[in-house]
């Protein structure tokens, strides 16, 4: 139609059949398997699109769980254009890489996408809202967990954080209800954990194995939970539910009620 002015956007992708194998869906790429390049020591980077089409899924799997420790990478890297929507259940199993750049636009991670991986670090975008059963599980090197405090996180699965033993100190953002059961269980080095104003359970033995915790600091608007003393209780104080044993208190006193 030359009645009108017309523009006309001439596109070039790289194809990546030699990195990846994929499937196209509706449009959207979703990545089925990698390649390891075992000389590689440099980040693997997760394209934003293939043949033009945006990549919005990771694979359960996508990882060779049985040839996946002898890879070199230093990191993982999604460009800031990542369209990438979910991370698939063991997908990155007992990676190698220590830091993750996570895509703005990612919703939910699923069981035991990162567990015994390497990573000493994850910051997690504002639009993630599930985290899966033992996502971080046995990431012996994780020091540092950042939720964003302005997130729609609504779900952290059980044993998502299990047996981290390094972690320091945790905040749990006001947009989660749901702490699984377990979920910081084994995590020796936690101090302090913050507990936001929306969680609506904490799951069976939630800390057990916990042996530095000195505080659970619970927001004040939060319904159902409340500190007294630095330990958890329910709202009503009449349900200890968590002593922290990293006081080393030689005494300890039974609030009234």
């Amino acid at each position: 139609d030359t009645s009108a002015d017309t523009t006309i956007y001439a596109g070039y992708d790289v194809d990546y059949g030699d990195r990846f194998t994929y499937r196209i869906e509706n449009d959207n790429v979703i990545l089925e398997s990698f390649i390891i390049d075992y000389d590689s020591s440099e980040a693997l980077v997760i394209p934003a699109t293939i043949r033009l089409h945006p990549v919005t899924k990771i694979d359960a799997g996508f990882f060779d769980e049985t040839t996946s420790w002898m890879a070199n990478y230093s990191s993982l890297y999604f460009p800031a254009d990542s369209m990438v929507t979910e991370i698939g259940e063991r997908a990155f199993f007992g990676a190698c890489f220590k830091s993750v750049t996570l895509p703005r636009t990612l919703v939910r991670i699923d069981g035991e996408a990162f567990a015994c991986s390497q990573l000493t670090s994850v910051s997690f975008p504002a639009s993630l809202e599930r985290i899966g059963k033992g996502a971080f599980t046995s990431c012996i090197y994780l020091k540092s967990v950042d939720f964003s405090q302005s997130a729609f996180l609504n779900v952290i699965g059980d044993s998502a954080f299990s047996l981290c033993s390094a972690i320091g100190n945790v905040s749990i953002p006001d947009s989660v209800s749901v702490m699984g059961d377990y979920c910081f269980e084994g995590c020796e080095t936690l101090l302090r954990i913050r507990i936001g104003r929306g969680v609506k359970s904490v799951g069976l033995h939630s800390f057990r194995g916990c042996s530095s915790l000195c505080s659970i600091d619970v927001d004040e608007k939060n319904a159902y939970y409340r500190t007294i003393r630095s330990d958890l209780y329910t709202k009503d104080g009449t349900y200890l539910i968590r002593y922290c044993f990293g006081k080393n208190e030689k005494e300890y006193t039974v609030p009234d009620g």
